[in-house]
């Protein structure tokens, strides 16, 4: 965490424009730490989502990309090689273009998988239109949602405590947070799913 914070108080603007946008972690690392590096009144609030979220939608375009034009010979050689049958494929393309917008959107906020939704999207084509506006949509959401809270956080309790790591403690504990959201709704969804249906 204080490297990033260290880039970021550093490099200003531009280290939230590029750390959103190489950031593969599929955590709102980046705009948590820019938020809390904000409240300190390095950088505007305001400035820090926008950049976040032009750079989240670059990284997110470069996966598309990357998925529509080289994920299709891919996937056939690994379909190949470890015997997967084409209609577990099949579903996953349908279920991707028929669940497009909680995919993307919504997808945004789960931990880890979230940056290969895109690529995902990529290789089963879906219309690009779509995909850019999900793809604005889900990233000005994540950045809001994690953003404002690291900033008013940071800037309301760094100053009562002052604290200089203060901004690091913050960081930490919305990714944590960010965890823990993800990992129960992923396990509330395998038990419904493992529940046996009525009669």
């Amino acid at each position: 965490m204080t490297i990033f914070q260290n880039y970021i108080e550093q490099y200003g603007n531009l280290a939230v424009l590029i750390g959103s946008a190489i950031d593969h972690t599929g955590t709102p690392t980046v705009i948590i730490i820019a938020g809390t590096v904000a409240s300190t009144g390095l950088l505007s609030i305001k400035t820090v989502i926008v950049l976040a979220t032009i750079g989240g939608f670059i990284g997110d375009l470069l996966f598309y990309i990357a998925g529509r034009f080289l994920g299709r010979p891919l996937i056939g050689n690994y379909q190949r090689k470890l015997r997967i049958d084409s209609d577990y494929v099949n579903k996953a393309e349908e279920m991707i273009n028929r669940y497009s917008f909680s995919i993307v959107v919504w997808g945004r906020f789960m931990a880890v998988v979230s940056r290969y939704i895109p690529l995902a999207c990529g290789i089963v084509k879906m219309r690009f239109g779509y995909f850019v506006f999900f793809s604005l949509l889900g990233n000005t959401l994540i950045n809001l949602v994690y953003g404002i809270p690291a900033y008013y956080l940071g800037e309301r309790l760094s100053v009562r405590l002052n604290n200089e790591w203060f901004a690091m403690y913050v960081s930490i504990f919305i990714v944590l947070i960010h965890f823990g959201i993800t990992g129960a709704y992923m396990l509330g969804k395998a038990r419904r799913n493992s529940t046996p249906s009525p009669g």
